[in-house]
């Protein structure tokens, strides 16, 4: 059997877009994993259409002549993945293409709609896509086709083996822009986030409705996850990696062992990752720097304290200003995670920020540089995402144009403003989002120090896309 999981390209390449090609899909390497090791004659092929391009991710399939494809796509990438789809099955119309990931989990109707897709997957696919094959295996598989399969999650994550990363180039990955030592990659310690911020699509994984599954965060042990750290580092050469899990401080015991593990087994490592504002200790952050951790991503999201309690966010300015300092005294830097004309719904009403309240997020953002508590930063335009809570306010209040539902080509969150708000013009995002671009460029050409040059390429495009942008914003003016 020949089985090729593919990262599907989009159809028109990048510009000034995403990071989505400078890690490895580890999504996909699970999945290998964890099939491979019940049938391990089974030959791979893994095709990172993100990182290569739509041509040469098609003449791979042409090649390779699978017998199953698994395709893997986020929203943005939709569109094109769907004339993918149908592109393949016209090469070879009795290939098995079962589809799955983040898009295909919160609208799997859609897939079999929209494209020649035979099975789609909601949630995690490790269980479902080992039963698919067993089942192409033994002959069984056209019960399923048409079908969509609800996969259960995986409750203990210390059974999946590490991704398979044999499968793939590691070090054509350029690993994120910033960093202080090379080579790097990507790596997850948890699965789930138990928190429901309101523009989120994390609820998209909860496929099993009982309450008893509560909280939905999966921990990986300290143990499992220093192993594959140590892995890396000795197998790969990697000498600093970037932890891609949703929240790392969503239990504190078990992220200041993770920390005293790393230093009891002396991994001279570099590290990033995500943390969640307020639910700090000192103990832990003091950890996390002796054990090389050297930035971490702050979701921040509004400088406006009505907005934070509207999305659900469940901090306060107050605690972005104490988070920061405390990661400040240990020498952490921080990268602080913006949005502007965030959306919500109080008491039946809808609420949403206007240009005032999202230049007071950028005011806020620009006091915290001023006063060392920021180094980097991002802000970009509120989304709503299938699966989130966003998307359900959007649609109750018909927030989406006609003309942009199903055109996911459109659902990027540096350059459009998917919604239609009351009294927002087109000049107001433009302008909004124009002095973000100014305010993120003032803040990473105060810290230079880090920037990764593999990534010169991607930083160009965006370069070329910000000119571009200026030149809207000027036309609107």
């Amino acid at each position: 059997m020949k089985i090729q999981l593919i990262n599907s390209p989009p159809l028109v390449p990048q510009k000034g877009g995403g990071i989505s090609s400078i890690y490895p899909p580890l999504g996909l390497l699970y999945l290998a994993s964890y099939v491979r090791q019940h049938y391990p004659d089974i030959e791979w092929k893994i095709s990172d259409g993100v990182l290569n391009g739509y041509k040469k991710t098609v003449e791979e399939f042409n090649q390779f002549k699978p017998d199953i494809v698994g395709i893997s796509f986020t929203t943005p990438f939709a569109t094109g993945a769907y004339k993918f789809i149908d592109l393949i099955k016209e090469y070879n119309p009795e290939v098995l293409v079962v589809c799955g990931g983040v898009h295909a989990s919160a609208i799997p109707n859609e897939i079999l709609k929209r494209s020649k897709a035979d099975i789609v997957v909601v949630g995690e696919g490790e269980k479902s896509f080992l039963d698919i094959v067993s089942r192409y295996a033994k002959g069984k598989i056209s019960e399923d086709i048409g079908k969509i399969i609800y996969s259960p999650q995986i409750e203990n994550i210390d059974t999946i083996p590490f991704p398979a990363r044999d499968l793939i180039y590691i070090k054509q990955y350029s690993g994120y822009h910033l960093r202080e030592k090379s080579p790097e990659t990507d790596i997850i310690s948890s699965r789930g986030c138990p928190y429901n911020c309101h523009y989120c699509s994390n609820p998209v994984w909860r496929v099993e409705k009982p309450s008893s599954k509560y909280p939905w965060c999966r921990l990986r042990s300290p143990q499992n996850y220093v192993d594959e750290i140590q892995f890396l580092y000795e197998k790969y050469g990697i000498r600093e990696f970037f932890d891609e899990c949703d929240e790392f401080n969503v239990n504190l015991n078990w992220s200041i062992q993770v920390c005293k593990e790393i230093i009891s087994r002396n991994i001279d490592i570099k590290w990033k990752v995500q943390l969640r504002v307020g639910h700090v200790s000192e103990e832990l952050v003091k950890l996390m720097a002796k054990s090389g951790c050297w930035l971490v991503f702050l979701g921040i999201e509004s400088g406006n304290s009505e907005t934070l309690k509207g999305i659900n966010k469940k901090i306060s300015i107050e605690q972005i200003q104490q988070t920061c300092e405390l990661f400040k005294k240990y020498g952490i830097k921080i990268f602080g995670l913006l949005m502007t004309f965030n959306v919500w719904e109080m008491e039946d009403k809808l609420c949403y920020e206007g240009v005032n309240e999202s230049l007071n997020t950028l005011r806020f953002a620009k006091s915290l540089m001023n006063n060392n508590l920021l180094d980097y930063l991002s802000c970009t335009i509120t989304t709503p995402f299938p699966a989130s809570s966003l998307w359900d306010t959007c649609m109750k209040y018909h927030l989406i144009p006609e003309e942009n539902y199903g055109k996911w080509e459109l659902w990027d969150t540096n350059w459009n403003l998917i919604m239609k708000l009351p009294n927002i013009s087109e000049k107001d995002w433009i302008d909004i989002r124009y002095k973000g671009i100014k305010l993120q460029a003032s803040a990473g050409l105060r810290n230079p120090g880090q920037l990764n040059f593999r990534t010169a390429k991607l930083f160009m495009e965006r370069c070329l896309k910000a000119l571009e942008f200026r030149r809207r914003y000027r036309a609107k003016k």
